[in-house]
């Protein structure tokens, strides 16, 4: 019996080890995943994918699965709605990979940003999870790199919810809004997950090890990136399904030749006269010289004709305009610039 006992003994110290090794392993990010992750979807500028509907609450977490390029470079944006307006004002968030490989939160609400930073990732090249959470309670941002947390920001989560988001915009995976979309991802993305709330550490670790189920309680968009595709399915069953927001396709980048007539737009044209004129009379001079091969038949000026009205910028624009009125109908967009 006493043999009995103490090998009885011996199994509860082991067993109890064993668990004690298992929530170690997870609140240390050590826990091996149970997942395989072997392929992804790329991105580039003039292509990226937008949810059809907007959240009504900022993202409580941001979990995804990336491959980056390089532990120095940014690799770029992995889910934003983040905007430049027209006057310069920024808008939304942004869940990005900086350079250095350093996860970042860009918050602005158009009159202040944030901007949060976390310590570099290692492990270009190889397939790493990243989740944010944001805990409006605690005021804080986290930062978890496989299952381990990595950083925490105290400093600007308060104010940034406090002073307000903007969320009434759908967001866009592996890319942003911004002006030409130069942020877009550099490397891969397998799997994105979102969240209405928080995850706990031991929940992250969960989902780095294990993966998270369709279900799960709070999870408002899942999706799988690792076929091609040029739409994909919120697996979550809450409609934030993705759709190629890409304008053109590729063959339609390609020259036409067959074409009856063209137009021409020119953009932002009171700035171009008041801060580039040199430029704005080099687009027109082109213009004039090819409006007969390329059949030009309309020009349109995306702006007013000056920014100050002032009578040198006028000089400016009638010089540059001058010699293609002959030859096409030029028109200027907007109040009572018309010539």
């Amino acid at each position: 019996m006493k043999t009995i006992g103490k090998r009885k003994i011996i199994a509860v110290i082991l067993s109890l080890a064993a668990v004690i090794m298992v929530f170690a392993a997870l609140a240390s990010g050590a826990f091996a995943s149970s997942l395989t992750v072997e392929s992804g979807r790329s991105f580039t500028a003039l292509e990226s994918i937008a949810q059809s509907g907007e959240y009504d609450t900022f993202p409580g977490t941001v979990e995804a699965w990336v491959k980056f390029p390089s532990a120095t470079d940014a690799a770029g944006v992995i889910f934003s709605n983040y905007r430049e307006a027209y006057n310069g004002a920024k808008y939304g968030v942004s869940f990005e990979l900086a350079q250095n490989a350093q996860p970042r939160i860009l918050i602005d609400n158009g009159d202040h940003t944030f901007d949060i930073k976390f310590a570099s990732v290692s492990g270009a090249g190889e397939w790493v999870h990243i989740a944010f959470v944001s805990d409006a309670e605690a005021g804080a941002f986290t930062c978890y790199v496989n299952g381990a947390e990595i950083g925490k920001d105290t400093t600007s989560m308060a104010t940034a919810v406090s002073e307000g988001v903007y969320t009434e915009r759908p967001f866009i995976v592996g890319g942003s809004y911004e002006r030409n979309n130069t942020k877009y991802f550099k490397g891969e993305i397998n799997s994105l997950a979102v969240f209405s709330d928080m995850r706990s550490s031991s929940e992250v670790a969960y989902d780095c090890s294990t993966g998270i189920p369709n279900t799960e309680e709070g999870l408002i968009s899942k999706y799988d990136f690792s076929a091609a595709a040029d739409s994909y399915t919120d697996l979550s069953g809450n409609g934030f399904d993705l759709t190629d927001r890409t304008f053109l396709t590729k063959e339609e980048y390609l020259p036409k030749t067959d074409f009856a007539y063209s137009f021409a737009i020119i953009g932002d044209t009171q700035r171009l006269v008041e801060k580039y004129p040199d430029k704005y009379h080099a687009m027109y001079e082109w213009l004039v010289a090819n409006a007969e091969k390329e059949k030009i038949e309309v020009v349109l000026g995306m702006g007013d004709v000056t920014e100050q009205s002032l009578v040198t910028q006028w000089e400016d624009a009638l010089l540059a305009h001058k010699p293609l009125r002959r030859q096409v109908f030029l028109i200027s967009s907007r109040a009572e610039t018309t010539i």
